[in-house]
């Protein structure tokens, strides 16, 4: 009986094809470094400083609690994914943050970018893209296997 169900939550998927996308998360894309200086005499100024910060597990949480119609992985190779979900965040010196999100296909075409405020927000509207991009591929998979419909100039 076990092995009955096993084969049924391993094969099902298989047999109806997958119901909802995987998609690899990385949000560890920033990069550090600091802004220019300039000092007159004794004084001087410097630019905004930019640090690196991994919000891989922030965007795995607001994903995990507000995109439930994916699967989410750290994992870019087992199972291969549908999706790459990446973002790239930025703190300036003044507290101030930008978020950039990028969807991408597994041939590394980009579907979706954007500037957003918070990590939350740009993971979502990545959601929103990642499940529009995957509506319309399964409806489009569906339309090509259904059989062609006669018109009535073919039935005559």
């Amino acid at each position: 009986m076990k092995s009955f169900a096993l084969f049924l939550v391993l094969a099902v998927p298989l047999l109806f094809g997958q119901s909802h996308p995987i998609v690899f998360i990385n949000g560890d894309n920033g990069v550090s470094g600091s802004g220019g200086s300039i000092a007159i005499g004794n004084m001087g100024a410097s630019g905004t400083t930019v640090s690196k910060k991994d919000e891989t597990t922030e965007m795995a949480r607001t994903l995990l609690k507000s995109c439930r119609e994916i699967s989410v992985t750290v994992n870019q190779s087992n199972p291969p994914p549908d999706y790459s979900l990446l973002l790239y965040h930025e703190e300036g010196a003044f507290g101030g943050t930008d978020n950039q999100i990028m969807v991408l296909r597994p041939d590394k075409s980009v579907i979706f970018a954007s500037k957003k405020g918070s990590v939350a927000k740009a993971t979502n509207e990545g959601c929103k893209a990642i499940m529009t991009d995957w509506k319309d591929k399964r409806s489009h998979v569906t339309r090509e296997s259904d059989p062609p419909q006669l018109t009535q100039k073919q039935n005559q």
